[in-house]
């Protein structure tokens, strides 16, 4: 008789095992998701900051070098612009020597003699002439300048832009190392949470007062 008595005791202390064991499992699962959540949550922010910041300094050196390429063809045109203008002032030059060789040619078949008013139209002509072919030059030097400064503004921003992407760069791999760092912390966090939540449900399932309850 004293064993049929007992029987409920024992099944209700089996079942109350079976409970906790239960609900043990039930906790560590749980636990378990939200850490590796918050884990892989970190490690999927860190994996695209790194996609960013790969993608950020590719297209910086791409524009760098578009803009080196484009500050290499303004010298290159600055050259040819001086080449052109020097080859021009000289053209000029070569015409007015012409023109005064037939000016002397023709005043000396007219019998003039080079002096005083012939030789001072003569004078004038050559200085006019020699200002003109110095105009011409200027010019040209003035095109191939701003071809310069154009070459001087690309090199430039093209030091800026590679120096602005690795800054945006390394701000990304920043910002990855912080979200992978709090996703761990995070992970840890819970897991520490889960186990205190734990340990205190099986505290209070062991506890003299509650077991009676259960």
């Amino acid at each position: 008789m004293g064993f049929i008595l007992g029987i409920p005791a024992a099944l209700g202390t089996t079942w109350g095992a079976i409970g906790t064991g239960a609900a043990i499992t039930a906790g560590v699962a749980g636990t378990g998701i939200n850490a590796y959540g918050a884990i892989q949550s970190g490690q999927a922010q860190a994996a695209m900051a790194r996609a960013n910041a790969n993608y950020i300094s590719q297209m910086a050196r791409y524009n760098a070098e578009v803009a080196r390429r484009g500050a290499e063809a303004a010298r290159r045109n600055a050259e040819t612009i001086k080449q052109v203008g020097e080859t021009e002032a000289a053209r000029h030059r070569q015409k007015s020597s012409d023109l005064l060789a037939q000016y002397r040619a023709n005043y000396a078949a007219l019998g003039v003699e080079f002096e005083g008013s012939p030789l001072l139209v003569m004078q004038e002509t050559a200085a006019r002439a020699e200002q003109d072919a110095l105009g011409i030059l200027y010019n040209y030097q003035v095109k191939a300048a701003e071809q310069e400064r154009q070459a001087w503004k690309m090199e430039t921003g093209a030091g800026l832009t590679e120096w602005e992407g690795g800054r945006q760069a390394d701000l990304q791999r920043y910002s990855g190392e912080q979200a992978a760092t709090a996703g761990w912390l995070g992970g840890a966090a819970s897991l520490l949470k889960g186990g205190y939540e734990m340990y205190r449900d099986i505290s209070w399932r062991k506890s003299p007062l509650t077991s009676k309850v259960i």
